[in-house]
């Protein structure tokens, strides 16, 4: 039974092997650089996802800088959070805020500027809790002014601003060009 078994595969194979072509297929041109599409017929989407790797690409990790990356987040950066103050309130600041706070009136907001840096410092970081944006937030701003995260630009504003950038190009590589070697 084995020995039929092997034959009937041993002819399959042999069968299979009259169908297969030997004709050479050419390779593919190499695409030279006139045939390399530009910046500009993509599509918005993927320009948009282009732009958005490019202001990442400063934070990527590479063999070189993992090193520094691991330090800087388990060793150096304090943890910190928004409930949290950065460094401890001296007794005599404590005290000089509680003066002020029993100065303003029961009802009400009251003095809205604080006299100090300090104290506006302390202030953002109670209230920062309060003013975090949620993420439909953030895509509306970013919408709105053109930017990605951080404000950095989006494509929108690039490609605004790609015939000035252009001709600031152009210019610099004319003074290169005319200054001497």
């Amino acid at each position: 039974m084995l020995s039929s078994t092997l034959r009937s595969a041993a002819r399959r194979v042999g069968s299979a092997r009259r169908h297969v072509s030997t004709k050479v297929i050419p390779k593919a041109p190499k695409p030279s650089s006139t045939d390399i599409p530009s910046h500009t017929t993509l599509p918005p989407a993927k320009m948009r996802a282009l732009i958005s790797l490019y202001h990442q690409a400063e934070n990527f990790i590479t063999p070189e800088n993992l090193s520094a990356q691991i330090d800087e987040v388990f060793v150096y950066r304090p943890q910190r959070s928004a409930m949290s103050a950065e460094r401890e309130t001296l007794l005599k600041d404590l005290r000089s805020e509680l003066l002020e706070r029993r100065t303003l009136p029961k009802m009400g907001e009251g003095k809205s500027v604080y006299s100090s840096v300090r104290q506006q410092q302390q202030q953002s970081e109670r209230e920062s809790w309060s003013r975090a944006k949620s993420t439909r937030e953030t895509r509306v701003m970013h919408a709105l002014y053109g930017t990605e995260d951080a404000g950095k630009p989006g494509l929108e504003i690039l490609e605004e601003e790609e015939e000035r950038i252009q001709a600031h190009i152009r210019r610099d590589r004319e003074q290169r060009q005319q200054q001497p070697r």
